[in-house]
């Protein structure tokens, strides 16, 4: 009788953070080749779709797309860290939507950290953001890096709008606006910027069974 093998059981705990053991380095091409970086996603945008098509549908969405409690692990995570960051910008977290994400993270900072809502879209001058302390930056990520340096970026849920060629842009961008020590929040992973490039050191709570 055929052996059956046994298949492997993939379980997520939101809210919880895996810290490797060891660093992994990564290539551009392997953060490229992740699924958050493919652009990949229940979303109805076409793998060919062009770039002012996922412009359009970015500003479109941009006010609905995210919500409180999207990234739990992300908050764990600015917890455990919280000491090292004094810089954080969240890029594309929906400002036309009030930025909940970005407003979660203002809460779990020190105040002394500055925070930043970076969009391409939404009221740069929201007074119920500015009261809380965070500093709305109208700027492309793929047309440049951040005015300032920062200890620690979320790009999240954002490639999945942009084509390759944007998505490299970005990368590279977001590499030249964090100093060495800095951290890139993903979707699922968080790498740390090196003098090698980046190094995967956490990622969302996952369990094999």
């Amino acid at each position: 009788m055929k052996k059956r093998s046994r298949k492997r059981i993939v379980t997520v705990t939101y809210g919880k953070v895996s810290y490797l053991d060891s660093p992994k380095r990564v290539t551009f091409a392997e953060l490229l080749g992740t699924g958050e970086y493919k652009g990949r996603g229940h979303f109805p945008i076409s793998a060919f779709a062009k770039r002012e098509d996922r412009r359009s549908a970015y500003i479109r969405e941009s006010g609905r797309a995210t919500f409180r409690g999207r990234y739990p692990w992300h908050n764990t995570f600015l917890g455990d860290n919280a000491s090292g960051i004094r810089t954080f910008a969240d890029i594309g977290p929906g400002l036309p939507g009030g930025a909940p994400t970005t407003v979660e993270a203002r809460e779990i900072l020190p105040q002394t950290t500055k925070v930043m809502a970076v969009d391409i879209v939404g009221n740069f001058d929201n007074p119920d953001l500015r009261g809380r302390g965070i500093k709305m930056l109208k700027h492309s990520i793929v047309d440049g890096q951040l005015p300032e340096p920062v200890d620690a970026i979320r790009f999240a849920q954002v490639s999945r709008y942009l084509t390759g060629y944007e998505r490299r842009r970005a990368l590279r961008n977001i590499h030249s606006s964090l100093p060495e020590g800095g951290f890139l929040m993903s979707d699922n992973h968080i790498y740390q910027k090196t003098k090698r490039g980046f190094e995967l050191i956490a990622l969302q709570g996952v369990h094999w069974i």
